[in-house]
């Protein structure tokens, strides 16, 4: 689950507000905690995005799952990528190029191993503003 702090020291959750919902205001600390309980801890980004990738089994009857929580963070050209996959808990890190940020998390049946699919552009009205510093860095934190 994500938290942010904005730059008024503000904290709002996913419990409290939805993505888009969130307010105009630059985000000073982006987190998400891991089922574990070990959090990632975002900072000194210019744009933040998270989006869930969401199946629907209606054949099945099992509805609706999570496949991937993606958590993108720009600073200057580049994009720090960070995918969850909660059914298998796997997790994939990567730096992309601003204009090609997101590369989906591909399960390859023939390898048995996930892979890195092909970059592509997002929704540029998702995104939201952080407080950009000199050098931006993630860390997992307790």
């Amino acid at each position: 689950m994500w938290k942010i702090q904005f730059i008024n020291k503000k904290i709002v959750s996913e419990l409290q507000c939805n993505w888009k919902k969130l307010p105009n205001i630059p985000i000073e600390f982006f987190y998400y905690t891991l089922p574990n309980k070990k959090t990632l801890q975002f900072e000194g980004f210019e744009l933040y995005l998270c989006f869930k990738e969401i199946y629907n089994l209606t054949i099945s009857g099992k509805g609706q799952f999570i496949d991937t929580i993606n958590i993108l963070a720009k600073h200057n050209n580049e994009v720090c990528q960070v995918s969850y996959n909660p059914i298998h808990g796997k997790i994939l890190q990567k730096k992309n190029e601003w204009g090609k940020e997101f590369t989906p998390l591909i399960w390859n049946s023939q390898t048995k191993k996930w892979e890195a699919g092909k970059a592509r552009k997002t929704n540029r009205t998702l995104w939201k503003e952080g407080k950009k510093s000199q050098q931006a860095n993630v860390k997992i934190i307790n």
